[in-house]
């Protein structure tokens, strides 16, 4: 898979020839087809893995900070880091190429990469909920949400000016924070608001 990458982020997805990848990894074609049909598989399998490995570096980062208020922007932090750390941001330009995103099975990908991107955000929201710093009913679908605000608000658009990183993550937390009814501990349930009324 890292010769995969390194030939893609060389050639571009369309034209990275799956004998250039067998002969950078330095393995026979007979060991790269049990484990890759097609090319699309193993761009696919290099995207789980990054998702993968993105989650955790989240969940370490939230699990690190005490306070859910400040895991929550802690977890802003990591995620931005995506489109704002240099070597990072190459990464997600690659994943998200026009070509790339024409690979079959790559929305199904997309939506699990995101899923796995919001599971440390919803520890965190549940973890608030039992602080009542946060209000959340449903801490997975609120996770899956921010999660699309941040990408959002983070992608490149043609027909906006580009926010900087400090723009992005103050976006983000002005949706979040009030979505999730955020107060500080002092407030405690006296000063709790019903989501409901």
């Amino acid at each position: 898979m890292d010769a995969a990458f390194a030939v893609i982020a060389r050639t571009g997805y369309v034209d990275a020839p799956v004998g250039e990848v067998i002969a950078e990894a330095g393995v026979s074609t007979r060991s790269f087809y049990p484990h890759f049909a097609t090319k699309d598989a193993l761009l696919l399998a290099l995207f789980r893995r990054d998702a993968e490995v993105v989650a955790r570096r989240l969940g370490e980062a939230v699990d690190a900070v005490a306070d859910p208020a400040d895991a929550l922007g802690a977890w802003v932090d990591g995620f931005l880091d995506l489109f704002y750390e240099s070597r990072r941001a190459r990464r997600v330009a690659l994943f998200t190429a026009p070509a790339v995103r024409r690979a079959d099975g790559y929305d199904d990908e997309l939506a699990a990469s995101r899923v796995l991107l919001a599971a440390p955000l919803a520890r965190v929201i549940r973890r608030g909920v039992d602080a009542d710093v946060f209000e959340s009913d449903a801490p997975d679908l609120d996770a899956e949400a921010i999660v699309a605000i941040a990408a959002d608000a983070a992608r490149p658009v043609s027909n906006r000016p580009p926010l900087d990183r400090d723009g992005t993550r103050a976006l983000v937390m002005r949706f979040a924070e009030p979505a999730l009814a955020v107060r500080s501990r002092s407030s405690g349930r006296a000063g709790r608001r019903s989501r409901r009324t």
